[in-house]
């Protein structure tokens, strides 16, 4: 899945916190951004009948027996075979910060299928199963995030 980031452009802000050593506080307060994010992104949705035994189709006028999906397991085939494929996405989610001399943060998922549950290429089921997605998600607390880095740095400087 191609990583999030969230970088700003605060030269000038960098600039004074260094000659005030202070610095590394603007950088935990983009990382503790960062992690709130992560928070939100961990989060399944609730369960639905996909994640249940008991489904059916009809198939040729006949009721057949359909597979689902155990979360943090895998698929279960409809003559009952597990097919142990979870990655467990929840627990991949990853933040780290970026380089000196950016501040910032990049939040990641390596699960292999990460990008299409959560990411830039999100099936349109998982959508509507209720998956958030990760772009989503930064742009709709993007005034909130820099709204705790503002008074983090106003903290600092006061």
């Amino acid at each position: 899945m191609s990583d999030i980031e969230m970088r700003f452009d605060a030269d000038a802000l960098i600039k004074k916190l260094e000659s005030m050593g202070q610095v590394a506080r603007l950088r935990d307060a983009v990382q503790a951004a960062a992690l709130d994010l992560v928070d939100k992104l961990v989060k399944y949705p609730p369960s639905g009948p996909w994640n249940s035994p008991g489904r059916t189709r009809m198939v040729g006028g006949h009721v057949r027996k359909m597979g689902y999906y155990i979360r943090g397991t895998g698929y279960v085939s409809a003559s009952g075979k597990v097919y142990r494929i979870s990655e467990t996405l929840n627990r991949r989610w990853t933040s780290k910060m970026l380089g000196a001399p950016d501040i910032g943060a990049e939040i990641g998922n390596n699960a292999s299928y990460a990008k299409y549950v959560q990411g830039d290429e999100q099936a349109y089921f998982h959508k509507d199963r209720g998956w958030s997605n990760a772009r989503q998600v930064l742009d709709d607390n993007r005034d909130r995030l820099m709204a705790f880095i503002v008074t983090a740095v106003q903290r600092m400087v006061e």
